[in-house]
């Protein structure tokens, strides 16, 4: 039962991503975005270590990439107005299909570049500092709270 449960499971996240793809064959997307995307994306683009991979030394501690994707989206008028995993699935094609990306794919430090787009960071915007040292704003990228959602910390 568990090597059933597994493989349906596997067959989900494939459905999922042959609709996905489905999706990004039919928006509109040009050489324009995706030169905008190729020259923006190493400005957004940070390393940082995986938190729990370090035993106290530091040349051990894994590192991440992650990019600023909410950040560049806003910033880059090309990319405005596309969903951040619209735009991450558009750079994993182009990395892969387009021969004028040759060289462009990103890698974490130390490591060889991937062909996978790099992570997505939560943001907090429109943020106020509370006096009681807590700070409030809107929440995106959290896993279990709506994007867009009003959050306060205390």
């Amino acid at each position: 039962k568990a090597a059933d449960k597994s493989s349906s499971v596997a067959d989900e996240g494939e459905g999922e991503k042959k609709e996905q793809d489905e999706i990004l064959s039919t928006m509109p997307w040009s050489d324009l975005q995706s030169w905008a995307l190729r020259d923006q994306l190493p400005k957004y683009v940070v390393t940082i270590p995986v938190p729990g991979s370090s035993n106290g030394s530091s040349d051990k501690r894994k590192y991440g990439t992650y990019a600023l994707w909410r950040t560049m989206l806003k910033e880059t008028t090309e990319l405005s107005g596309y969903d951040v995993e619209y735009v991450r699935r558009a750079y994993e094609r182009d990395v892969v299909e387009r021969e004028d990306w040759e060289g462009y794919a990103i890698g974490a430090k130390g490591e060889e570049s991937s062909k996978t787009a790099p992570g997505v960071l939560p943001l907090l915007e429109s943020f106020e500092f509370h006096p009681d040292g807590g700070v409030s704003g809107l929440a995106y990228g959290i896993p279990g709270i709506a994007g867009g959602s009003s959050i306060r910390t205390t």
